[in-house]
């Protein structure tokens, strides 16, 4: 018996052709989309998850900032009040009583907070940040590079915190030593005021991010107990120091528009 092998018939013209063509670009188009639309729903759902991950640092934040606000005014009372017994010693210092500070002992009770920046770091390095809005990266860019400016402001509070414990020490007051506590009683002040002011836009932005507490929340927050002392404003106003409504300051605050 013979045996015939049937051997395939080649395409007949150019449009055969670009027929089957056709339908292999269909099919790497399709394979192409499809993955493109699995990795866009992953990166939404990281994106997603983010915000839910950057709401709770940024409350936090919130909360820093608003106490920052609130003990501006306890802040600068004591310090008024350590420069006139500064001014008013003679040639030995009339040494003023320290009050604890979390683990410093200083004369004036100041808010040191760390400013967490931990969360957007991590979405930053991972690439989640890359996959939210613009202006949500844009909103979020600015509360970080403020919030960094607080941890810088911190260390400079802490090294003026520990030159005026000098002050709690009846220790020869010479000119030098005389300008020299005046020059940090100033630059706290200083530290103060601005430190308001960038917390105020801290909060501001948090709001147009929309990722704020209530301003509940918040209050609830600033008359808690911490895991060092009493919660600052609380300190304040045990002491019979003034404190500031923070959100009449927050409500003050315009911010330039989106891209600006």
């Amino acid at each position: 018996m013979a045996f015939h092998i049937h051997v395939p018939k080649p395409l007949h013209g150019w449009k055969a052709f670009f027929n089957e063509i056709s339908v292999i670009v269909i099919g790497v188009l399709i394979a192409l989309a499809l993955e493109a639309i699995v990795e866009w729903a992953h990166w939404q759902h990281k994106a997603e998850d983010g915000k839910e991950r950057l709401k709770v640092e940024l409350h936090q934040l919130a909360f820093y900032a608003a106490e920052q606000i609130a003990t501006a005014p306890c802040v600068q009372t004591q310090l008024n009040v350590l420069e006139s017994h500064l001014l008013a010693s003679k040639a030995t210092m009339d040494a003023v009583p320290l009050v604890q500070n979390g683990f410093i002992s200083t004369p004036v009770w100041t808010p040191l907070r760390p400013w967490p920046a931990q969360t957007w770091d991590a979405l930053q390095q991972d690439g989640t940040t890359s996959h939210m809005s613009p202006k949500l990266q844009w909103s979020l860019g600015r509360i970080y590079q403020l919030t960094s400016l607080m941890r810088r402001r911190n260390d400079q509070t802490e090294d003026a915190q520990a030159r005026l414990r000098l002050a709690s020490q009846p220790v020869e007051l010479t000119p030098e030593i005389r300008a020299s506590l005046l020059q940090d009683i100033w630059s706290q002040s200083n530290r103060s005021e601005s430190g308001a002011e960038i917390s105020s836009q801290i909060i501001a932005r948090i709001r147009i991010a929309g990722l704020a507490p209530s301003g509940e929340e918040i209050d609830a927050a600033l008359i808690k107990r911490n895991y060092l002392s009493e919660s600052y404003v609380q300190l304040c106003k045990q002491n019979g120091l003034p404190v500031a409504d923070w959100k009449a300051v927050v409500a003050k605050v315009r911010l330039p528009a989106f891209g600006q």
